[in-house]
């Protein structure tokens, strides 16, 4: 798969390596589809992740969506907290999203977490057969389900992240460089109706309208083809969960919004998309050992009454 290249430039916009041959029908050309300004950006090649002294002293995540409950200020996950529940809750930074997982990119694959791993549990036996498919990964980040549906056999694929170091991060999963391209969303920088599947993880909350991006959804899917989006469930968001994660021995929260069932579905239907189900899933025993990993075994018993993710699969119109 060819990278994009910009419009302004013609400098690439995704990770650096040879292009896949067969691939670049993905990607647009640049006098196809003008790439806003916050797509045309090079720093794959300079990315703002940790330098290694600053990676050292990256502790923990307080990973998945939850970060702290608003009753106790306690860390929801609290995955190597050094403090007492019973001491004042530490300072938290709350950063953007781009900024978030700029600082989160070095190790976001590397500590477990268990909002990711009920994601993965509920939503794969939900998927399709990538066998002989063309796939997107839409708020790719590290490329988690572009390697998995790559692997599952699909006949092509490409990511899309508006985090630099996310993507730099993915370059070390296997068959992901010259797949992944820095995009906003809105405006994703690949050919229209060249998918048969995509899934966008966990970034609904990160964008304010939704009804572009089902638009947009729309645009590079093709008929029939199947979408499923995933996010923070929103009665997990009005009890106080938020995505944390620990960085420099302090805690960051990143800011997002919940959007209900209700509003998601009608975004989609902007795009034709029809509803073929939603799934909630709550924390089970495969998460509890993540919990007792981080000495907040009790902790689960209390939350895993609560719906956790919010699982939507689509169907563009024939």
């Amino acid at each position: 798969m060819s990278v994009p290249r910009t419009a302004e430039t013609g400098s690439t916009t995704g990770c650096q390596g040879r292009s896949i041959a067969g691939e670049a029908r993905f990607f647009i050309r640049s006098e196809e589809k003008q790439i806003p300004r916050c797509a045309r950006d090079d720093s794959l090649r300079s990315p703002v992740i940790p330098s290694e002294a600053q990676r050292s002293e990256v502790r923990f995540q307080d990973s998945g969506g939850v970060h702290r409950t608003p009753e106790t200020g306690e860390s929801a996950f609290g995955c190597g907290l050094s403090r007492a529940a019973l001491l004042p809750a530490p300072p938290v930074h709350r950063v953007s999203a781009s900024e978030g997982y700029d600082l989160w990119a070095a190790t976001y694959d590397r500590d477990p977490n268990p909002l990711l791993g009920l994601e993965e549990r509920a939503l794969q036996p939900l998927l399709p057969d990538a066998r002989g498919k063309q796939v997107l990964d839409v708020a790719c980040g590290t490329g988690r389900w572009l390697a998995r549906l790559l692997s599952a056999g699909a006949r092509s694929g490409a990511g899309a992240d508006l985090s630099s170091a996310m993507l730099h991060a993915g370059l070390s999963k296997v068959g992901l460089r010259g797949r992944l391209a820095r995009a906003d969303y809105q405006a994703l920088p690949f050919q229209s109706g060249v998918a048969d599947l995509l899934v966008c993880s966990f970034a609904l909350g990160y964008i304010d309208d939704l009804v572009p991006v089902g638009q947009e959804f729309a645009r590079v899917t093709r008929p029939g083809a199947d979408v499923f989006v995933t996010d923070l469930h929103p009665e997990g968001h009005a009890r106080g969960w938020r995505t944390g994660f620990r960085y420099r021995g302090e805690s960051f929260e990143i800011g997002a919004s919940a959007h209900s069932i209700r509003a998601v579905c009608k975004a989609f239907a902007s795009g034709g998309f029809e509803l073929v189900r939603s799934v909630e899933p709550r924390l089970d025993e495969p998460e509890r050992p993540i919990f007792e990993q981080a000495g907040r075994g009790n902790l689960f018993d209390r939350v895993r009454h609560i719906p956790a993710v919010l699982i939507c699969h689509f169907r563009a119109p024939r």
